[in-house]
């Protein structure tokens, strides 16, 4: 019967999410939303899913550490190791938080966007990173104003390799406008 009342394995889940969100100080609630944000590929007509990252991409501040320790003793998250890399790596324990815990819920439909451009930006600068830090790999354009504009508004969103390769994109892309400007006068001194 209690089992019934608290809303069976999800409800659990989320109530166990909830004190633990509860017990939490400040910097520590809003770690929480940043680790869960990392944590979740959002859906656009689906629902939102698990996904795993390296720990070192979490937790690497204090509040993001307390929010691996925490959830993962209450098995909240479960740890792994990427086959390629062998670094380690967390995830959602049960999709089944991402739809039953509401505060998650409601953060997830909050930063629907953020998120999204946040994960595209770490998966091109892990390309841009792994592949040598190209400069054919960097973001120009369009992609680039929304990047600037994230790192603006929400930095915290962002892993260290992501700043670097919005800050080379941005330097790359001010270097091709010079070059740009300079190719024109060159080109009007001519006609």
């Amino acid at each position: 019967a209690v089992y019934d009342e608290i809303g069976g394995l999800s409800g659990a889940l989320a109530a166990r999410a909830e004190a633990l969100h509860t017990e939490a100080d400040s910097a520590q609630r809003d770690a929480i939303r940043r680790v869960f944000g990392r944590l979740t590929d959002p859906g656009e007509e689906t629902a939102d899913l698990r996904r795993r990252a390296p720990i070192a991409d979490i937790g690497d501040e204090e509040a993001g550490a307390w929010v691996i320790e925490r959830f993962g003793a209450a098995r909240l998250l479960t740890f792994d190791r990427d086959v390629a890399t062998r670094e380690p790596t967390v995830e959602v324990a049960h999709e089944a938080l991402l739809r039953e815990w509401p505060r998650l819920v409601a953060w997830l439909d909050e930063d629907r966007d953020l998120l999204r451009t946040a994960h595209a930006i770490a998966g091109a600068a892990t390309t841009w990173d792994r592949g040598g830090r190209q400069d054919a790999d960097l973001y120009r354009g369009g992609r680039l104003e929304g990047a600037v504009d994230l790192a603006l508004e929400a930095p915290d969103r962002l892993r260290a390799v992501d700043g670097d390769f919005i800050e080379a994109s941005r330097v790359a892309a001010e270097s091709e406008r010079v070059q740009e400007q300079h190719r024109v006068r060159r080109l009007r001194r001519l006609v």
